[in-house]
């Protein structure tokens, strides 16, 4: 086997409120949302969350490529499927996050991914000795 299985990972590719510009919806996410996110991910267990915007991206490469339909993609790496569920089922995502995510998402045009995480390559090593 090239790889090992290794994690869940859940990604999701969210959609901006409409009304919202690119950099308004950016500033929010990264500066107010992931901030109040970060307890809950620590509370269970999160190896990794990551918010990549496409405004950067677009920026870089410009009409060079064709992008998926989304505003951003979110991911999550979790050591156990029950981890990444306890974290959704946390009181405070309910109190606090999902609130919150309704102020500058539009739940209904975001998506949801989730794998055990087959891993090829991590850091630059191939991720089973040979």
């Amino acid at each position: 086997m090239a790889g090992t299985f290794r994690h869940v990972k859940a990604t999701f590719l969210v959609t901006k409120k409409e009304g919202l510009s690119d950099e308004e919806f950016r500033k929010h996410y990264t500066d107010v949302h992931a901030p109040m996110a970060i307890e809950v991910c620590k509370r269970h267990g999160a190896l990794d969350y990551s918010v990549a915007e496409k405004a950067t991206a677009r920026a870089a490469f410009g009409e060079n490529a064709t992008f998926i339909s989304c505003d951003a993609v979110t991911t999550f790496i979790f050591p156990d499927m029950k981890s990444l569920v306890e974290s959704f089922a946390d009181p405070e995502y309910a109190a606090k996050l999902a609130p919150d995510e309704s102020t500058f998402t539009d739940r209904s045009k975001s998506q949801f991914a989730v794998s055990n995480e087959f891993v090829v390559l991590a850091n630059g090593r191939d991720s089973v000795p040979s």
